[in-house]
């Protein structure tokens, strides 16, 4: 990710426009448009200033790559703790379902239609897994 494509991240993470953040960290509102249309770079000054802002690290703002736990921190990411015994289950279900489909397919002498089964099931348990999340 790009540091014009993350500062618009950020800076719409928070909620604020970029009038707002250039009051903020004391800069004219034209140069937060240049910085996030790619067109300029900030200075160490203001990048210093929008890495406290923010509440992320230089390494963070510059580098290519965000640690996801400032992700997490903005809402972006949610980290599942544990699995569910449901999910457990699920899954279960689906590698037996698709070992039983291949093995139709071999006793049938067509493993094209054994894949084939296999893949409509996992199609179906995902749009199930799909509904079931919303």
């Amino acid at each position: 990710m790009e540091f014009n494509e993350k500062l618009q991240l950020l800076r719409r993470a928070k909620g604020i426009s970029q009038e707002k953040l250039a009051e903020e960290i004391g800069v004219p509102q034209q140069l937060v448009a240049k910085w996030e249309e790619g067109d300029e770079i900030p200075d160490m000054h203001s990048l210093m200033a929008l890495s406290d802002w923010f509440n992320v690290s230089l390494d963070e703002l510059l580098r290519d790559r965000i640690n996801l736990r400032t992700l997490e921190r903005l809402g972006f990411y949610e980290q599942e703790v544990e699995t569910s015994e449901d999910d457990l289950i699920e899954n279960s279900i689906l590698i037996i379902g698709m070992i039983l489909m291949m093995m139709m397919g071999f006793i049938f002498n067509h493993l094209m239609v054994g894949i084939t089964c296999g893949g409509i099931g996992v199609g179906f348990y995902y749009l199930i897994r799909l509904k079931k999340r919303r």
